[in-house]
């Protein structure tokens, strides 16, 4: 039924969605592709011995899944107050909850069913207690209780969990009269969880390897909703965007998407994080990251920035499979790995040379194992999702 639909196997744009957004999400992905490549197949800590700060920006990629977060918390937000504020009606939890499940959990279930049935070549985890730790990540708990079967699956326990508890914070703020008290709702939002990984920090120390850093800090719900926080005060932003008349002011919104696009770039180009574990990675590092997203998203939804490149066809090709290729793709690193390994071309290149080639083997498995993923699995919830009657 869903094949009789001559446009199912195509990407196309939805007119009433923000298309800048397309592009960013684009960027995340491929900020988390050349992490997981440059960790993957250099040894850990083994940064090559060339005088240029591409190394860095792989290195720091990890920023991509902080992109994620605020274009959740941004397009969240952003929906609920279309589909229920907006419409003057009382958010409907169990519509939100039926939407975001479709969405979510088959992409999700499946991809993790792949993996500990064994399928996706040399790609291994500890199978010990696996009963067990399925179970924790079919609930989504994997942010606290360890993503050790895909450690990319951490961010979903994250995002499910601000997803219950969104529409109950977006109903506080817009039970609110007052602008100034909307505000301060969420910038006292923003602030708490790096004050949790404050005070968190005086018990814990600081001398940590980066997996101690990632699991006490990194990972957990309650420390690390910055850039949702974020994405929901640029949702309330939008949505005042008349109030503030920010569709008309260029020279601001350009300001605002090169000032975050500076954060981010000197971060990005700095020295890799997290090879020394400062006080400053841990309280203060997540918060300036999502601020600078922050900064590029409210200024890309007003057009600003380079829009042509947001637009582009490439970055929305890689949106449209973002959700199914951030899932899958580090399980197939080892595959990669080999790949490259036992091609004709290694024969005459040295191996540490071929780490481009081997990046190149790496996205294309991965984005065609998504697009297929994508078509499969994720769009016909998508159609599901899509047709349910508006409550």
């Amino acid at each position: 039924m869903l094949l009789k639909n001559n446009n199912y196997f195509s990407f196309q744009r939805n007119k009433n969605s923000i298309h800048a957004l397309d592009g960013l999400r684009g960027i995340a992905i491929l900020l988390v592709l050349g992490r997981h490549a440059f960790r993957g197949y250099f040894p850990e800590n083994h940064i090559p011995n060339e005088e240029w700060s591409l190394w860095n920006v792989l290195a720091n990629g990890w920023m991509g899944v902080d992109l994620f977060f605020v274009l959740s918390g941004f397009l969240i937000s952003f929906h609920i107050t279309q589909r229920y504020i907006s419409a003057g009606k009382i958010i409907n939890y169990k519509d939100f909850l039926k939407r975001r499940f479709l969405r979510i959990a088959p992409t999700y279930y499946f991809v993790l069913l792949v993996i500990v049935t064994g399928i996706i070549p040399f790609y291994e985890f500890n199978y010990y207690d696996v009963s067990y730790r399925i179970a924790y990540h079919l609930m989504f708990l994997q942010d606290y209780l360890s993503a050790d079967i895909n450690v990319a699956f951490w961010s979903l326990g994250v995002e499910e969990k601000f997803y219950l508890i969104s529409p109950l914070i977006l109903f506080g703020v817009f039970k609110t009269n007052k602008l100034v008290f909307q505000y301060a709702i969420l910038i006292l939002l923003i602030l708490l969880p790096m004050l949790l990984r404050m005070l968190s920090s005086l018990d814990n120390g600081h001398d940590l390897t980066y997996v101690a850093y990632f699991y006490t800090y990194r990972s957990p719900f309650h420390l690390t909703f910055d850039g949702l926080a974020i994405g929901m005060l640029c949702a309330l932003i939008y949505n005042h965007r008349d109030k503030y008349n920010l569709n008309k002011n260029l020279h601001i919104n350009q300001i605002s998407f090169w000032l975050g696009f500076i954060v981010i770039a000197l971060v990005l180009l700095s020295e890799a994080h997290f090879s020394y574990i400062s006080k400053f990675d841990i309280v203060y590092l997540e918060f300036l990251v999502a601020s600078g997203f922050g900064l590029i998203l409210i200024g890309a939804v007003f057009n600003g920035g380079p829009i042509c490149l947001l637009r582009s066809k490439t970055l929305f090709y890689f949106s449209k499979i973002s959700y199914p290729l951030y899932l899958v793709h580090l399980p197939l690193i080892p595959l990669s790995i080999y790949i490259t390994k036992n091609s004709a071309i290694m024969n005459y290149m040295n191996f540490q040379n071929n780490f481009y080639i081997f990046t190149i083997v790496f996205i294309t498995l991965s984005t065609v194992t998504a697009t297929i993923i994508h078509f499969v699995i994720e769009k016909p919830f998508l159609i599901i999702k899509d047709n349910i009657k508006q409550a």
